[in-house]
């Protein structure tokens, strides 16, 4: 059976056949209707000899989709793509195009060579994101029909001076990257090199030999080289054509011109430029594709004149009379919302688009902005609706890219204890027992991360964790009659066992890319597979010797391709997959000589994920709401559009002209102007602008500033509100009902807010004893007290607790306290020639700086030794001096860092108060001098009388012998002393001891009264400051007020 003979759609014409759409009519229906027409006189199979070059899958999707909406049976045309013109050049002697990732990991490894070979240019691990914007470039220069070795003809004279250490940096693009193709890649071609190279062999053959077929070049604004080649080849075939969209053909012959000279960010700056240079016809030559109309001529003319280039926006005076005789019909069909914050536009344009689905209307979305386009969908399933998303969600926001990027970014590196915690707690991770693994996994947080290093030693963990185990035995051979809660037993050291052999593989560093690879997958594999059954785990007490890692298969770690659990299945889990495996086959374009993995490779794969979309269960989708980017909104139109995220830097976004090139560059190279890009921005937001019914949405405020609205957005309003300011008053108001009806829906019912609380425990149940810092807490914040001591809440430690003021201020203690014991504190320092009379400042301050070198060396991190040990260096002259100056005047040490209690009978009991002294002198008429070291500020002079009385109490202690080995004597010095370079002093007066312990007395007293309450932040050191217990005591809803408001507090 012979081929059925190719239709003829169009009559002979002199010169190219350029048709068009005009704006906001749905495109793919009316490109459909006018091909109906058209293949009307010809037998259904002719169909099937059209052909037809698109931008997208989407876009022929939905023209066959309105093709079928008529006819079903209706044989299709074949449709190409503008994309993959590589695919049709096949045998023109077009090269293959360089696979996307290899050409992504090579340009990394030759960014990381330059960078390390050249260390003033940055840290080697921002690579990914340098050679990303390098891809970028050749991508504009090969667009643009350019190579490579034009950025070396550009003249540095003419430029910054800061361009010579450009250029240096793109010698990779301009000389090592082309023969890294011709070498490594046998003489690939870059992508858009492949694209324009097969558009200008495709145009060179059908010159030569005529397709005898209908080819139609629809939907394209020719916005690149490559793409405006191909239509102009198409549209002078003989039976060829092209089809622009969104062409506004009112515009005057003298203004086209100028737009395509002169202004880059009109509407129709592509479309003119096009016509005019590529297509030689003027854009008002251009027919009608169909006869569909205009949805509102009105509103196209207001937009139309809106839109104008700058320069001749004095056209509206003219115009002024006609535009206002038919403002409000042209804006008769639009809204604006104006949000106050994101929130608020997301819950609006979500009602809008659930109203439109419930009454069978079609209704989309159209904006740029994919967290607006995240937030709308999240407000959708309020109203039970899955929106048909054209981009998905990035993969690196699904469960299984959180997971992955979590391993990632620990690999060849040590495990923070923060990313342990969140890979535990993850959904993926632990298997089938999700019981046991939440049990296994409070009780390692509890144990070991909270509080623990920042950075998991797995050796040590181990040592730990068997360290708690035999306590945990040898209390139960004591015959400890209940075990205590979390007690470590044989079981979780087997689980630490697995979770160790699961993930301390990461922390090498990779011999490859393609070994960072595997151990990255192993690793997701194991942990997300989960422990094996409790008979096949070993004992580790019988595994390798101590550091060394166990064996992985004997600790149940998975090997690659085993079960993983759940981590590759559905949507999600098939693309992360699939980036994996597309890694691990690509790794070679990186190792090549390297000999190592990347040391961004957590960089890189984060970067590799969110540019993956995903779409989440397509089949949940409903057909009646859509979410679309500008790209897809370009070929589709619906009975309602919202045109969301209308913000100057969101659409349109900011021209970039990226890293490397400025302006003048970029116009001595004939790259097109940055502006370029707002110019089809603006084409489609004109095209969604246009349609039946429009919504325009903004947010006023976001991320905790003002915003700008869209220029397109101003201009409309500005040239609105010059001829009708009632027709915009009324967008307003109708936008203004969408933000109040969302707002009702979230109105919750008004509860009264909580009253500040006032605990009144039973007197048996508060604390009989309190240290003498607590006591400041108990008059400052009572209801801290009873949360501690009363309810047993303990502030939970961070997860690996980086050193902070409390160990240093433990550490500089423990520096202290040594200092004078071995320093022959109890000795006669002063220059009195007695033989012990060799400790000089000199000899003090070096004894004082060697000690704090060795008890700083304890931390792990260099940045914290060498600030902590600055600190004490500054210092050391200051105490030496001091310390000279002190048994200048007979004081002789009698304790260092000593614990003291004293108690008295009080109403519902005896009373214990206990405390730590940091240093215990004896004067030489047997007083004692009682030392406290601060690391922060010191408390004000009335601060210590009333509220500071740490050093009187304990000087109450002191003259009730309450200090070991020290007997009972008066104090006549309580002084506080600041370890800095200045060693501030602030001494409490001592003849203030008798009424801070009367007053101690009469304190406890009055909480022995069950009428007493225990009420938070009863008189707070600021406003501002938070204590641990203020979201238990509700702060939020009755905030600070003064005691007096509060109550009467003892």
């Amino acid at each position: 059976m012979s081929a059925p003979a190719a239709p003829a759609l169009f009559p002979p014409a002199q010169g190219p056949r350029v048709f068009h759409l005009p704006p906001g009519v749905d495109f793919a229906a009316a490109f459909a209707r006018g091909l109906r027409a058209r293949l009307a006189p010809h037998p259904p199979q002719a169909a099937a000899r059209v052909r037809i070059f698109v931008n997208a899958r989407r876009t022929a999707r939905a023209i066959e989709a309105a093709l079928e909406a008529e006819a079903p049976a209706l044989w299709m045309p074949r449709f190409a793509f503008v994309n993959a013109l590589g695919d049709e050049a096949l045998g023109l002697g077009v090269p293959r195009a360089v696979d996307p990732l290899r050409r992504r990991l090579a340009l990394v490894r030759l960014v990381e060579g330059f960078m390390r070979a050249n260390p003033e240019f940055g840290d080697p691990a921002s690579a990914p994101a340098l050679a990303e914007t390098l891809g970028a470039l050749l991508d504009d220069l090969h667009g643009a029909g350019l190579t490579a070795e034009a950025l070396a003809a550009l003249d540095p004279a003419e430029h910054a001076r800061h361009w010579d250490l450009t250029r240096r940096f793109l010698h990779i693009v301009t000389a090592i990257w082309p023969r890294h193709l011709a070498e490594a890649e046998g003489g690939a071609a870059d992508p858009q090199a492949r694209r324009l190279a097969a558009a200008r062999a495709l145009a060179r053959s059908w010159r030569e030999d005529p397709p005898p077929w209908p080819m139609i070049a629809a939907g394209s604004t020719g916005s690149t080289p490559a793409t405006a080649e191909l239509i102009a080849a198409v549209a002078q075939l003989p039976q060829g054509a092209a089809v622009l969209p969104g062409l506004d053909p009112e515009l005057p012959d003298d203004l086209w011109r100028r737009i395509a000279d002169e202004h880059p960010e009109h509407p129709q700056h592509m479309l003119a430029r096009l016509c005019l240079d590529r297509l030689g016809v003027s854009p008002r030559e251009s027919r009608p594709w169909s006869d569909a109309p205009a949805p509102c001529p009105p509103r196209a003319r207001l937009l139309a004149q809106a839109l104008r280039p700058a320069p001749v926006t004095d056209a509206w005076f003219a115009a002024r009379p006609a535009l206002a005789a038919e403002a409000a019909e042209a804006v008769a069909g639009v809204d604006l919302i104006e949000a106050d914050g994101p929130r608020q536009e997301a819950a609006a344009i979500a009602l809008a688009l659930a109203d439109a689905a419930r009454a069978g209307r079609r209704a989309a979305l159209v904006t740029p902005d994919r967290v607006l386009a995240r937030r709308v969908a999240a407000e959708l399933a309020r109203h039970g609706i899955a929106p048909d998303d054209s981009a998905g969600v990035p993969l690196s926001l699904t469960p299984p890219g959180i997971f992955l990027d979590l391993l990632a970014r620990s690999l060849g590196r040590p495990m923070r204890a923060a990313t342990l915690a969140a890979l535990l707690r993850h959904p993926l991770a632990g298997g089938p027992a999700r019981g046991r693994h939440a049990h296994m996994r409070r009780w390692l947080e509890r144990a070991f991360l909270r509080g623990g290093p920042v950075e998991i030693d797995w050796p040590a963990l181990t040592r730990a964790a068997e360290t708690l185990a035999q306590a945990a035995r040898a209390r139960a051979e004591a015959g400890e009659d209940r075990p205590r809660a979390g007690a470590t037993g044989p079981e979780h050291l087997r689980w630490l066992a697995w979770l160790r052999g699961a993930l301390e593989p990461l922390s090498a560093q990779p011999a490859s890319l393609a070994a960072a690879v595997a151990a990255h997958r192993a690793a997701a594999e194991a942990l997300a597979a989960g422990p094996p059954d409790e008979g096949a785990a070993p004992d580790p007490a019988a595994g390798a010797p101590d550091g060394a890692p166990p064996d992985l298969a004997a600790a149940g770690h998975a090997p690659p391709g085993a079960a993983a659990g759940g981590l590759w299945d559905q949507a999600a889990g098939e693309a992360a997959r699939a980036l994996i495996e597309s890694l691990a086959a690509a790794a070679d374009a990186y190792d090549g000589a390297q000999g190592a993995a990347p040391g961004g490779y957590g960089a890189l794969f984060s970067a590799l994920a969110a540019a993956r979309e995903v779409r989440l269960d397509p089949r949940r989708a409903d057909d009646r709401v859509a979410i679309r980017g500008t790209l897809e909104a370009r070929a589709q139109s619906a009975d309602l559009v919202v045109l969301g995220g209308l913000n100057d830097g969101v659409w349109p976004a900011r021209p970039d002209p990226g890293p490397w090139l400025g302006r003048p560059q970029r116009r001595e190279l004939g790259l097109p102007a940055p502006e370029a890009r707002i110019g089809l921005a603006a084409h489609d937001f004109l095209q969604a602008a246009c349609a039946p019914r429009v919504i325009l949405s903004r947010a006023i405020r976001a991320d905790g500033a003002p915003t700008v609205a869209s220029r397109w957005l101003l201009r409309l309003t500005n040239l609105l509100g010059g001829v009708d300011e009632g027709a915009l008053a009324a967008m307003r108001a109708r936008g203004a009902r969408w933000l109040a009806r969302a707002e009702a829906l979230s109105r919750a019912e008004p509860l009264a807010p909580a009253e500040r609380p006032a605990p009144r425990p039973p007197v048996a149940a508060r604390p009989r004893r309190l240290s003498v810092t607590q006591i400041e807490t108990l008059v400052r914040d009572p209801y801290a007290i009873y949360a501690r001591k009363i309810l047993g809440l303990e502030p939970l430690e961070p997860l690996g607790r980086a050193p902070d003021a409390r160990d240093m201020g433990q550490t500089l203690h423990r520096v202290m306290e040594r200092f004078a014991l071995e320093t022959g504190a109890d000795a006669d320092l002063s220059d009195s020639g007695r033989p012990d009379a060799g400790w000089t400042e000199a000899a003090l301050a070096e004894a004082l700086i060697r000690i704090a070198r060795e008890e700083v060396a304890e931390q792990p991190s260099a940045g914290v030794r060498r600030l902590w040990l600055k600190r004490l260096e500054r210092a050391a002259p200051a105490l030496a001096r001091f310390e000279r100056e002190r048994r200048a005047r007979g004081l002789r040490l009698a304790r260092a860092e000593g614990w003291g209690r004293a108690a008295f009978d009080a109403p519902a009991g005896r009373f214990e108060l206990f405390g730590r002294a940091d240093r215990i002198d004896r004067g030489p008429d047997g007083a004692l001098s009682i030392l406290d070291y601060k690391t922060g500020a010191l408390p004000g002079k009335n601060e210590i009388t009333v509220f500071a009385k740490q050093l009187l109490l304990l000087g109450a202690i002191a003259r009730a012998g309450g200090f070991e080995d020290v007997p009972a004597a008066e104090a006549h010095e309580l002084l506080y002393v600041r370890l800095s370079e200045k060693l501030e002093r602030r001494e409490a007066p001592p003849d203030q001891i008798d009424d801070a312990w009367r007053g101690l007395r009469e304190l406890i007293a009055a909480y022995d009264d069950p009428a007493t309450p225990y009420r938070p932040r009863l008189r707070p050191r600021s406003i501002k400051h938070a204590g641990d217990y203020d979201h238990l005591a509700r702060l939020g809803e009755w905030g600070d007020v003064d005691a007096d408001d509060a109550g009467d507090g003892p």
